[in-house]
Parts: C-alpha cells; sequence; structure tokens
C-alpha cells in the first residue's frame, strides 16, 4: 500500500465520456416496408396477369381449333428405351416439334396475315423449346440460313419466336401469338389494359380503418386469328 496515495472524498471524479451516434432506423424500417409491400403487390399483379391469360388461352382454344391452329404430339411415341422417357434420337424431337410450328406458322400467316412472334408455355416446356432452338443454331448450316436440314421458309420463323414461361400455363402446351406492329390494336391478339395499376382505397367501418390495395388491369383477347396451340403430351416425362 503505498502510503504517499491521498484522497480526497470531496473531490469530483471527472470522466471523459464521448459521445456515440445511434442511427435511427425507425424511419428506415418504414421504408423499407412501404417498399417490400409495393414490391409484393405489383408481383402479385404479375402472377394474377399470368393466370388470367393461361385461362384465357385455354379458353380461346376452341377457336383455335376452328381456325386449325391447333395441333397435337404425342413425344412417348420417340420412347425406344423401354419407359426410361429417353429419346433414341434428339433428331426425331426436333422433327416432331418444329414442323408443327411450322405448319401452325404457316396457317397463322395465311389467317391472320402475320407469322406468329412468340411462343408461349409453362417453364418445362420452355426449357425444351429453348434447347431447340440451341440445337438449330448448333447444326452445320442453319446459322448461316442456307436451309440445310430442310430449314427453310415457315420453318425458319422458329428461330425468330422469343420462347415465354409462365407458372400459370400447364405443362404441354405449346401457344403461338403475334405481336401487332405499331401498337395497332386492329392487328391485337392479346390486349393488356392497365388504368392506376395500384391505388389505395380505405374503408371506415365503426371508427376502424382499413386501407386496401387495388389495381385496375385487363387481359383479354379480342382475335383468337392470330393464335395457335400444340397440346405436346409426355414432355413432364421427357423433360
Amino acid at each position: 500500500m503505498n502510503k504517499n496515495c491521498t484522497i480526497d472524498p470531496n473531490e469530483d471524479f471527472l470522466i471523459e465520456l464521448p459521445p456515440e451516434d445511434i442511427q435511427d432506423y425507425q424511419a428506415i424500417f418504414k421504408i423499407d416496408i412501404i417498399r417490400t409491400l409495393s414490391e409484393a403487390v405489383k408481383r402479385q399483379i404479375l402472377l394474377n396477369k399470368d393466370t388470367d391469360l393461361a385461362y384465357f388461352l385455354l379458353a380461346a382454344e376452341a377457336d383455335m381449333a376452328a381456325n386449325g391452329t391447333s395441333l397435337s404430339l404425342n413425344l412417348a411415341t420417340y420412347d425406344t428405351t423401354g419407359a426410361r422417357f429417353e429419346p433414341n434420337n434428339i433428331i426425331d424431337i426436333f422433327k416432331a416439334v418444329i414442323p408443327r410450328i411450322a405448319i401452325l406458322a404457316g396457317t397463322i400467316r395465311r389467317n391472320f396475315n402475320m407469322y406468329p412472334t412468340y411462343l408461349v408455355a409453362g417453364l418445362k416446356t420452355a426449357a425444351l423449346l429453348r434447347s431447340l432452338q440451341t440445337l438449330a443454331l448448333s447444326m452445320p448450316g442453319i446459322g448461316q440460313g442456307d436451309g440445310n436440314f430442310g430449314w427453310a421458309g415457315d420453318s425458319a420463323q422458329f428461330l425468330k419466336m422469343k420462347v415465354l414461361e409462365s407458372n400459370a400455363i400447364g405443362e404441354g402446351k405449346i401457344y403461338l401469338s403475334t405481336k401487332a406492329p405499331n401498337d395497332a390494336l386492329e392487328k391485337t391478339t392479346i390486349v393488356d389494359l392497365i388504368y392506376q395499376p395500384i391505388y389505395i382505397v380505405t374503408e371506415v367501418t365503426d371508427g376502424n380503418t382499413r386501407n386496401f390495395v387495388k389495381a385496375r388491369t385487363l387481359i383479354e383477347i379480342p382475335r383468337t386469328d392470330g393464335l395457335g396451340v400444340i397440346n405436346v403430351a409426355g414432355i413432364v416425362d421427357f423433360v
């Protein structure tokens, strides 16, 4: 013990306390919640549109059959492996799917005076179509467009079509659709009307306020002669 150390009981002890900056996350939290809800609402609107589009395309298949733009295909015919669902030759699948797309493209061109632009299908069916497009580009001469493998005329339209996938469309459905030039409504097969896509409705009941997020959107198919469908059986087993 150091006897030379004395402590004055009346002396104040001064401790330096550096200020600490504490971020106020309350405002940021509110902003994040609003952004998250906004993204969720917009995503749900898109999902609802996919469901509506799938429903209207399915309902329009009767008109497609009447217009001669409905075909069918059974991939199990090309299974030679004993129910393992593996094609004996990928060219068999290529030659089974692509000519049917070419037939529908030519028929739609005759009925609607336009070639189809989009191929709309479920996830697995869209993956098959993209694989066939990649296969077509890898074949000798096809990329240069000199018509090898009989790839000319209507058949060549397959490479120009954009494949769109949708969770709402059942597997085994391949829909062909045209795109209106310069947004001409008279040449439009599918119309998507949007008016105030997101707005708030406030309801007051017995003093309790409730807010609802609403959307004004509408999908219609005014002309079915610009659409086509291929019903592919066995697609789930193959992909």
